[in-house]
């Protein structure tokens, strides 16, 4: 790796954002105070001078598009209370000081080495875990870096699925798979291994979904040379081998089957969206609904929804989940859906974009995971611009 400077930067942070950001302090979080902090520290050291760069008017849009929905929605409804005016102010803080911290000179180096040190942190917490759970039989809950900090909810119990540091294994893998991307990327392919692992290990189904996205795309790369595609083969045939013989992934294994088969996850992070979609009214699907929560929705529309309909079923159980793609659409309708996906699609379409496969996970990971203005989707507009500043990095105009 090449030589780089000690100055701090976003580089060395937003390997631990996700872990950070699940601790509250008042009206925000941890994770996000930190990187408020980096920005103003970002625009003291550059004298208030903003680059204005040409993807931000791409995540521009789309965050101007949300406010004057929120707002209008807030109007509508006659929503003032702290909680819905708190939502909006955090996350338009938040995205200004990801654009801030992103004004920096990107060192891919940097960021790499420090995920490494976060990702091993992490391995270690799921290692401790699965100790626990697989030698001693003891259900476990998220290890929390605050004493008497509870990630979960208070009425959630101790399980058998290892998360680490997460409140879940679906927020642990979230956490670890832009490292599984840069080991691949960098063809390390013996930590992109132990990455893929610890992902299976966690028992996360999506986890496993979007390793084979990453894997898939560095094997039908066409910068890739024969023997490099035919060791990943090697190495994937041996995960498999180890990912359907072993005990201690019994469990993924069997998420993984349910999921094919229509079930489990499939059932609850994508048909269920689906279907609340399906009964929107045509004004709604364009501009999205008057509902900020998805469950409100669904009790005064329950007569639209057909007595064997799985939402009906999650929603007695209080545990609607719309993913990425479904609660954009709620929330901001079509219009807002395209502007979500306007940045990748761009990076996407440029040539020397490097990090191509990383944005294809993400469009993945949108029908699995939900990625709406929170901790993953600032994380995601971070590695999508750090990663377009490689391809022309004297494109940005001062103000």
């Amino acid at each position: 790796m090449e030589k780089y400077k000690d100055e701090f930067g976003i580089e060395y942070f937003l390997p631990f954002y996700p872990l950070l950001v699940q601790y509250n302090i008042g009206p925000t979080s941890l994770g996000n105070i930190i990187l408020i902090i980096i920005a103003l520290y970002t625009l003291i050291k550059q004298k208030c001078i903003i680059k204005i760069k040409p993807e931000y008017k791409y995540f521009i849009l789309f965050i101007i598009y949300a406010v004057f929905r929120d707002i209008l929605k807030m109007i509508i409804m006659m929503d003032y209370s702290r909680t819905y005016v708190n939502r909006i102010t955090e996350y338009v803080i938040v995205f200004f000081a990801v654009l801030i911290v992103c004004n920096k000179e990107f060192n891919e180096d940097k960021l790499y080495f420090t995920w490494k040190i976060a990702a091993s942190i992490y391995f270690l917490g799921l290692i401790f875990q699965m100790i626990k759970l697989y030698v001693l039989g003891h259900p476990i809950m998220p290890i929390s870096i605050i004493p008497s900090y509870s990630l979960r909810a208070e009425d959630m119990v101790a399980t058998f699925r290892p998360s680490s540091f997460f409140s879940e294994p679906a927020a642990f893998v979230s956490a670890i798979l832009p490292l599984e991307f840069l080991t691949l990327k960098n063809k390390e392919i013996k930590w992109a291994i132990i990455v893929t692992f610890f992902a299976l290990c966690s028992t996360s189904t999506v986890g496993i979904i979007l390793s084979v996205v990453l894997w898939s795309c560095f094997l039908f790369s066409r910068t890739e040379t024969i023997k490099t595609k035919i060791a990943v083969l090697v190495s994937a045939i041996i995960i498999i081998a180890l990912f359907t013989n072993l005990d201690i992934f019994s469990a993924s294994l069997s998420k993984l089957l349910d999921v094919s088969s229509g079930g489990s996850t499939f059932e609850s992070r994508i048909a269920v969206g689906f279907d609340i979609i399906k009964t929107q009214p045509i004004e709604t699907l364009f501009f999205g609904t008057n509902y900020s929560e998805a469950s409100s929705y669904i009790a005064q529309n329950i007569n639209k929804f057909a007595s064997t309909s799985s939402v009906l079923v999650y929603y007695r159980a209080q545990v609607v989940f719309l993913n990425t793609f479904s609660r954009v659409v709620f929330m901001y309708g079509f219009v807002g859906i395209l502007l979500f996906y306007l940045p990748l699609i761009k990076a996407l379409r440029t040539p020397e974009y490097s990090a191509k496969s990383y944005i294809i996970m993400i469009i993945v990971a949108t029908f699995a995971q939900t990625m709406l203005l929170n901790a993953a989707y600032f994380t995601m507009i971070v590695m999508v611009i750090s990663f377009f500043d490689q391809c022309n990095p004297k494109r940005e105009e001062k103000v």
